[in-house]
């Protein structure tokens, strides 16, 4: 029970922000090979795209069990 609890301490605090670092330059990088006003119609959307995915999962999840 505390080996669960010590690795699921590690993903939450050394993964996640590892994860949300490499999707965050990775969607960057992409982004800086279109020309800005299609970067500007993009961009809201990688960044709130995440979120909504996320907030789905979190409120039919629920519902599914």
């Amino acid at each position: 029970m505390i080996i669960s609890s010590l690795v699921l301490a590690f993903v939450a605090v050394v993964c996640v922000p590892i994860g949300l670092t490499a999707y965050l330059f990775l969607v960057e990088k992409a982004l800086s090979r279109l020309n800005p006003n299609c970067q500007k119609k993009i961009r809201p959307w990688l960044w709130i795209g995440p979120s909504l995915l996320f907030l789905s999962l979190f409120l039919l999840y629920p519902v599914i069990n």
